[in-house]
């Protein structure tokens, strides 16, 4: 699924989406800024969704803070919460 917003927009619509739908996909366009609050909200609503099958982003500088709070959802089950 796709939501338009301006190029350098930030993430605070799509968490809501995550959090407030039953969203399967998520793609990160390029033109997104990633902040690291973005980040951190990006991370504890992907963390807590239990429909997303799918998430893809590319492109985006990250600080070592907002790929640290992205990447330990690739350490866990988002389904079930187990860690690995």
């Amino acid at each position: 699924m796709a939501w338009g917003k301006s190029a350098g927009s930030g993430l605070a619509d799509l968490v809501t989406k995550i959090q407030d739908s039953e969203t399967q996909s998520v793609y990160v366009l390029p033109f997104r800024s990633v902040s690291d609050a973005g980040a951190a909200d990006l991370g504890a609503a992907l963390g807590a969704t239990e429909c997303l099958d799918e998430f893809y982003a590319s492109g985006h500088r990250l600080s070592a803070a907002a790929l640290k709070s992205i990447s330990e959802l690739t350490c866990s089950d988002m389904r079930t919460g187990k860690i690995y």
